[in-house]
Parts: structure tokens; C-alpha cells; sequence
């Protein structure tokens, strides 16, 4: 099946990003998978690295 986007919508599929399936499996509570979570919305799709502090991430998350 093939969708078509307007303009509006291609740019705003760039704010999304890929949560693996598996990480519903591993027994994680909320907060650890708030946490993964943040850190793959921070991390550089280009290098796969991320940097944020204990205090970005735990303001991020709350």
C-alpha cells in the first residue's frame, strides 16, 4: 500500500522516532522505559551517540 504526504505532513514525520518492540518484553518499569526512550530521542542518528546529563534526563522525565 502506498501513502501519499503533503507538504505538512513529510515535515512533521521527522519528529518521530523508532522504539523497538522488544523493549515492552524485558520486564522494564515506566520509568526505565521513559528513560530509554529519552535517551534515543536525544541520540545523533548519524553517530548513534548521546550526552545528556543525570539532570536532563531526570527533568526530561521527570
Amino acid at each position: 500500500m502506498i501513502f501519499s504526504m503533503d507538504r505538512n505532513e513529510k515535515r512533521s514525520a521527522g519528529h518521530f522516532f523508532p522504539l523497538p518492540n522488544e523493549v515492552f518484553h524485558l520486564g522494564l518499569t515506566a520509568e526505565e522505559i521513559a528513560t530509554y526512550a529519552y535517551l534515543l530521542y536525544c541520540e545523533n542518528r548519524k553517530t548513534f551517540q548521546c550526552f545528556p546529563s543525570y539532570s536532563t534526563i531526570g527533568n526530561a522525565i521527570g
